[in-house]
């Protein structure tokens, strides 16, 4: 259900962690490369590691439902001017104290969580928005998440979120792939199961596994954490939730049970060039699909 990639120098040899529910791991190579050719290679040397970590339970069904409720009905953010990024913010202090929304309950909940809390260290807020794609769509390529502002100079200044992290609200669509320049991890959707990694790492979703049904809807919530807010992101809507929903998500009374985890590795005789090109297409390859 989840994977960890290691990628050692040539020949690259393969890992994986065994199959079932629990988060568990795939290891890949560092040639997945998006148009703009993004690829773990590429990326600074002390980025070695992924540095991902995984949850499941995280929101129970009625949690879920109640998020995907509220994005239904939730207006898409707009870029603001000079601003190339749309997303909304939600203020750290604002969802501890007095949630608007379920997905700033959701936030606040999660900065409650010992195990949260102890990852993305003290926060101003979260930036979030939220991917709804279906059998029709492609996937999201491969990329690094920032916040990028065109200064009046015509000049452009990037920044990275603290954290990067997604909640999984369907069990549909492919996994979110996540590299360092010798490890990646690869995340199954599932209800509830929240993913978190350091906000320079480049990631992406492949392609569904397997024979799933051949309709789907692959719904994922994105919440980036910074240090302070970046500039250019929109106000929250209006609350459109029921004060039920937002208070159960605020209580978080179930969260702490299931721990963020970093998955174990068990070594696969795989070699990387075996499978470059099923990377390059962003899709899991079928050994190592098979053999977890």
């Amino acid at each position: 259900q989840v994977g960890r990639l290691q990628l050692p120098p040539p020949p690259r040899p393969l890992a994986t962690a065994p199959g079932g529910a629990s988060p568990g791991a795939f290891t890949a190579g560092d040639r997945a490369a998006d148009a703009d050719g993004l690829s773990p290679s590429k990326m600074a040397d002390d980025v070695v590691r992924a540095g991902a970590a995984v949850a499941d339970g995280v929101v129970d069904a009625r949690g879920c439902q109640a998020l995907r409720a509220f994005l239904d009905a939730c207006p898409p953010p707009e870029p603001l001017p000079r601003c190339l990024t749309a997303s909304y913010w939600a203020d750290a202090a604002a969802c501890l104290s007095q949630p608007a929304s379920v997905v700033e309950a959701l936030v606040g909940r999660l900065l409650r969580r010992p195990d949260v809390a102890a990852c993305v260290g003290e926060v101003a807020g979260a930036e979030w928005w939220w991917q709804d794609v279906s059998e029709d769509d492609p996937p999201k390529v491969y990329h690094v998440d920032w916040n990028l502002r065109l200064d009046e100079d015509g000049s452009s200044c990037r920044r990275h979120p603290a954290w990067a992290s997604v909640l999984y609200l369907t069990a549909a669509g492919g996994p979110t792939a996540v590299f360092g320049t010798r490890e990646a991890v690869a995340v199954m959707p599932r209800p509830g199961r929240y993913l978190v990694f350091p906000g320079d790492r480049l990631h992406g979703v492949l392609r569904p596994v397997g024979h799933g049904p051949e309709t789907f809807e692959r719904v994922t919530l994105l919440v980036n954490w910074w240090r302070e807010r970046p500039p250019g992101l929109s106000q929250p809507p209006a609350a459109c939730t029921a004060c039920s929903a937002i208070s159960d998500l605020a209580s978080g009374e179930d969260c702490h049970t299931k721990q963020l985890a970093d998955p174990s590795v068990s070594s696969l005789s795989f070699a990387w060039s075996a499978h470059a090109d099923e990377w390059e297409a962003q899709r899991l390859p079928g050994d190592l699909h098979d053999a977890a």
